[in-house]
């Protein structure tokens, strides 16, 4: 902890605009958030649980992975057209990210430039055992262990 105000200069374009519109939510508004996500989550689990459905299947991204440095922003007048650009291409993640489901992704396909594409499976709440099993089976078939793209860190 810095015990001090963060100022613009310290940080990134986008994480200055996240700071500012953080400081205009109230206890209440935090509250009314959680409050949606919970009952976003229990529309899911009826989902799943009416449609008699064991997993969920899509892309990870609703591109193609972009290239490095693709996010960098270097003034605050761009920077929320960056965070709307990043919502957009995470739109099938943030679900998991919210309801508290089981997801994962794994690179079962490849582009010619050797560019990893993420398919993404997420299973009913509480089932993680599926996805791990799921995981085992796909990487047997199709293994990527070995596979890198061009540009890549551990």
């Amino acid at each position: 902890m810095l015990n001090k105000k963060i100022t613009q200069e310290e940080v990134e374009p986008i994480t200055w605009l996240v700071v500012q519109n953080a400081a205009t939510r109230s206890g209440a508004d935090y509250l009314t958030a959680v409050a949606h996500c919970h009952a976003f989550s229990r529309k899911i689990a009826r989902w799943y649980h009416k449609g008699g459905y064991d997993l969920l299947l899509n892309t990870t991204l609703t591109t193609p992975p972009i290239k490095t440095g693709a996010f960098k922003v270097t003034n605050l007048a761009k920077a929320g057209k960056q965070i709307l650009f990043m919502s957009k291409l995470v739109a099938f993640t943030f679900v998991y990210n919210a309801s508290g489901q089981p997801a994962m992704s794994v690179p079962l396909y490849w582009t010619a430039d050797n560019i990893p594409i993420g398919i993404q499976f997420a299973a009913p709440f509480g089932d993680e055992a599926t996805l791990f099993r799921l995981a085992a089976q796909l990487e047997q078939e199709r293994p990527w262990i070995d596979r890198k793209p061009p540009v890549y860190s551990y």
